[in-house]
């Protein structure tokens, strides 16, 4: 229980970390973009660490719902949000792929998608057990 704590602690640090520049007015925006996908990512992840999944080393979300969505077919409602999120754990880190990124994803919009995806998480989370045991091989070759 203490290491999903950490996981969802981390998905929520991250979210605050994307919404201070904002508040601030101090704005990088690729910082704020960056932190925003690496709540959901975090978050996902720490959903599948409730499921006793191992973590994929993965930045993918779309390969985290698909991987979520084994155990709850209600992830696949969050797909759409993670889309948008997903390329920013790249984009934002280098300036010719981050400047074309500005026109498809504003800060507001991604951390609120951010935020629809840690809570929808953390209600997962706090309503399911472990539904089936999955062979842990299986798992990741889907991941």
């Amino acid at each position: 229980m203490q290491k999903l704590n950490l996981w969802l602690a981390y998905a929520q640090n991250d979210l605050k970390a994307a919404q201070v520049p904002l508040v601030s007015g101090d704005v990088s925006i690729a910082s704020v973009l960056y932190c925003a996908q690496q709540s959901a990512e975090k978050a996902l992840k720490a959903y599948l660490f409730a499921q006793n999944v191992p973590i994929p080393r993965t930045h993918d979300l779309i390969k985290l719902v698909d991987a979520c969505s084994l155990f709850d077919s209600e992830f696949e409602t969050i797909r759409i949000r993670a889309g948008a999120l997903n390329p920013l754990s790249t984009t934002t880190r280098y300036p010719e792929h981050f400047l074309s990124m500005l026109h498809t994803i504003v800060a507001d919009q991604a951390i609120g998608y951010a935020r629809q995806i840690l809570e929808f998480s953390e209600m997962k989370i706090a309503s399911s057990a472990p539904s089936y045991k999955m062979p842990k091989k299986q798992i990741l070759k889907q991941i």
